[in-house]
């Protein structure tokens, strides 16, 4: 069941004239393209995607009075006869509300009404997609690449996913990489969005490490939790291209190539093998 935010700590704001959200240049929803944020799609993510197949969002229509997600939890009630410990109700964007439903039968009663009349207000429903104000981008460009530095106690899929950052989506690890079989370079392949794309990743980061907390095993728990200063131990990490594969012309291509209409990568990232660095 998805947690319930109906309780004393989680303090309920009306949801009326929504607010709109303001970037420095402007309400969002009119700001110039944001640079690509990349994330990893974890176990966490499908788990919370599972659980929202039975959510439904929900706005309040006509003239907007201020409803709480406490109202909205009770009109389920009195009008779908749903009770409270099988739904939670949460504040959210852009619609008013999102209502996670502990069943597919109770989300498919709710679907059944266009709307809920109660107290005063309405509540029209519609389905939660992931779908939903996205926009679907098909990656077509793989690439290989190599990386010099990176220490073995950081020998892992999370770490190179932090240095590469939003230039592409990692595809998986080679096989000696993968068992820390070879130490001495990290071996991966990668996906971008156009044979543009990998133009994007960057030639070289430092990699920053945290040092483990020295902890006293007479302190108390509650100093641990304070700490001044942090320690960071610092790698210099270079990140090389050493291969592109695209669909060139409707035609599948290998090797270091795409960099421009002869197929070769620019001179600064190739390396006297041919490869890119």
């Amino acid at each position: 069941m998805w947690p319930n935010l109906l309780c004393p700590a989680c303090p309920e704001e009306p949801r009326a004239q929504r607010r709109r959200l303001v970037t420095p240049n402007g309400p969002a929803e009119e700001s110039p393209m944001a640079p690509l944020c990349v994330v990893r799609r974890t176990r966490t993510m499908d788990d919370l995607e599972r659980r929202l197949q039975h959510a439904v969002v929900a706005y309040v229509g006509g003239d907007r009075p201020a409803v709480t997600c406490g109202q909205v939890a009770e009109a389920l009630y009195e009008q779908l006869g749903i009770m409270a410990d099988r739904c939670s109700v949460h504040p959210y964007q852009p619609e008013d509300f999102l209502i996670v439903l502990a069943s597919a039968d109770l989300r498919r009663s709710v679907l059944a009404q266009a709307s809920i009349d109660h107290a005063g207000f309405s509540l029209f429903l519609k389905p939660w997609t992931r779908l939903a104000q996205a926009s679907k981008v098909i990656q077509r460009t793989r690439v290989q690449l190599i990386m010099e530095g990176v220490p073995p106690h950081a020998w892992d899929r999370e770490t190179t996913e932090e240095l590469l950052g939003t230039s592409c989506v990692v595809e998986e690890l080679a096989p000696a990489t993968r068992s820390r079989s070879d130490l001495a370079l990290f071996r991966l392949s990668a996906w971008t969005e156009n044979w543009q794309g990998w133009q994007g990743i960057p030639p070289a980061r430092v990699l920053a490490i945290p040092e483990p907390e020295e902890m006293d095993a007479h302190a108390p728990v509650l100093a641990l939790r304070h700490r001044e200063e942090v320690s960071t131990l610092r790698y210099k990490v270079l990140i090389h291209v050493d291969s592109v594969e695209e669909d060139w012309l409707g035609g599948k291509g290998a090797g270091p190539h795409g960099g421009n209409q002869d197929g070769q990568l620019p001179q600064e990232r190739m390396g006297d093998g041919g490869s890119a660095v």
